[in-house]
Protein backbone atom coordinates (compact mmCIF):
# COMPACT_ATOMS: atom_id res chain seq x y z
CA UNK A 1 0.00 0.00 0.00
CA UNK A 2 1.11 3.56 -0.69
CA UNK A 3 1.77 6.34 1.82
CA UNK A 4 4.54 4.92 3.96
CA UNK A 5 6.45 8.18 4.41
CA UNK A 6 6.02 11.57 2.76
CA UNK A 7 9.00 13.87 2.24
CA UNK A 8 8.85 17.25 0.45
CA UNK A 9 11.82 17.92 -1.87
CA UNK A 10 11.83 21.22 -3.84
CA UNK A 11 8.05 21.32 -4.39
CA UNK A 12 7.95 17.58 -5.08
CA UNK A 13 6.44 15.15 -2.62
CA UNK A 14 8.25 11.85 -2.38
CA UNK A 15 5.72 9.31 -1.24
CA UNK A 16 7.38 6.07 -0.22
CA UNK A 17 5.64 2.73 -0.66
CA UNK A 18 5.76 -0.11 1.82
CA UNK A 19 6.44 -2.74 -0.79
CA UNK A 20 7.84 -3.07 -4.29
CA UNK A 21 5.59 -1.82 -7.06
CA UNK A 22 2.89 -0.24 -4.89
CA UNK A 23 -0.12 0.93 -6.91
CA UNK A 24 -0.36 4.64 -7.69
CA UNK A 25 -3.85 6.13 -7.83
CA UNK A 26 -5.00 9.41 -9.36
CA UNK A 27 -5.45 12.21 -6.83
CA UNK A 28 -8.12 13.95 -8.94
CA UNK A 29 -10.01 13.12 -12.15
CA UNK A 30 -8.64 14.50 -15.38
CA UNK A 31 -7.15 13.81 -18.80
CA UNK A 32 -3.78 12.14 -19.41
CA UNK A 33 -1.89 14.78 -21.41
CA UNK A 34 1.53 13.18 -21.63
CA UNK A 35 3.45 10.03 -20.72
CA UNK A 36 7.23 10.36 -20.75
CA UNK A 37 9.45 7.26 -20.83
CA UNK A 38 12.90 7.61 -19.30
CA UNK A 39 15.29 5.42 -21.28
CA UNK A 40 17.96 5.62 -18.56
CA UNK A 41 16.11 3.96 -15.67
CA UNK A 42 12.97 2.69 -17.49
CA UNK A 43 10.69 4.83 -15.31
CA UNK A 44 7.69 6.70 -16.67
CA UNK A 45 6.17 10.09 -15.85
CA UNK A 46 2.45 10.82 -16.25
CA UNK A 47 0.95 14.31 -16.58
CA UNK A 48 -2.75 14.64 -15.74
CA UNK A 49 -4.66 17.87 -16.48
CA UNK A 50 -7.51 18.61 -14.11
CA UNK A 51 -9.10 22.02 -14.77
CA UNK A 52 -6.19 24.53 -14.62
CA UNK A 53 -3.91 22.22 -12.62
CA UNK A 54 -1.47 19.58 -13.84
CA UNK A 55 -0.61 16.65 -11.57
CA UNK A 56 2.74 15.01 -12.26
CA UNK A 57 3.35 11.42 -11.19
CA UNK A 58 7.01 10.37 -11.47
CA UNK A 59 8.94 7.11 -11.11
CA UNK A 60 6.24 4.76 -12.43
CA UNK A 61 6.27 1.37 -14.09
CA UNK A 62 3.52 -0.88 -15.45
CA UNK A 63 1.52 2.18 -16.54
CA UNK A 64 -2.17 1.33 -17.01
CA UNK A 65 -3.31 4.47 -18.90
CA UNK A 66 -2.70 6.09 -22.28
CA UNK A 67 -2.42 9.67 -23.52
CA UNK A 68 -5.89 11.28 -23.91
CA UNK A 69 -7.52 8.82 -21.48
CA UNK A 70 -10.12 10.38 -19.20
CA UNK A 71 -9.39 9.13 -15.69
CA UNK A 72 -11.33 9.14 -12.44
CA UNK A 73 -10.25 9.94 -8.92
CA UNK A 74 -8.47 6.93 -7.34
CA UNK A 75 -8.06 5.17 -10.68
CA UNK A 76 -4.86 3.12 -10.77
CA UNK A 77 -2.31 4.81 -13.04
CA UNK A 78 0.55 2.35 -12.63
CA UNK A 79 3.00 1.18 -9.99
CA UNK A 80 6.00 2.68 -8.23
CA UNK A 81 9.29 1.62 -9.81
CA UNK A 82 12.00 0.48 -7.41
CA UNK A 83 15.42 1.88 -8.37
CA UNK A 84 18.51 0.97 -6.35
CA UNK A 85 16.25 -0.18 -3.48
CA UNK A 86 14.42 3.18 -3.44
CA UNK A 87 10.69 2.82 -3.76
CA UNK A 88 8.93 6.19 -4.04
CA UNK A 89 6.47 8.16 -6.12
CA UNK A 90 7.50 11.70 -7.09
CA UNK A 91 4.36 13.88 -7.06
CA UNK A 92 4.25 17.47 -8.31
CA UNK A 93 1.47 19.98 -8.86
CA UNK A 94 1.82 22.63 -11.60
CA UNK A 95 -0.37 25.57 -12.54
CA UNK A 96 -1.45 26.26 -16.13
CA UNK A 97 1.86 28.10 -16.77
CA UNK A 98 3.82 24.95 -15.81
CA UNK A 99 5.05 26.57 -12.59
CA UNK A 100 5.50 24.16 -9.70
CA UNK A 101 3.14 24.78 -6.79
CA UNK A 102 3.91 23.85 -3.21
CA UNK A 103 2.06 20.52 -2.94
CA UNK A 104 1.77 20.75 0.85
CA UNK A 105 -0.10 24.08 0.63
CA UNK A 106 -2.24 22.84 -2.26
CA UNK A 107 -3.21 19.61 -0.52
CA UNK A 108 -3.85 21.45 2.75
CA UNK A 109 -6.29 23.80 0.99
CA UNK A 110 -8.08 20.80 -0.51
CA UNK A 111 -8.88 19.19 2.84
Amino acid sequence: MLLGLITPVENELRIYGYENESNVKAYKPGIITKIIKNSYDKSEVILVKSNDIIFVYKNLTNVKVNVHDKISENQILGQILTINSENYLGFEIWNKNAEKLDPIKYLKNDL
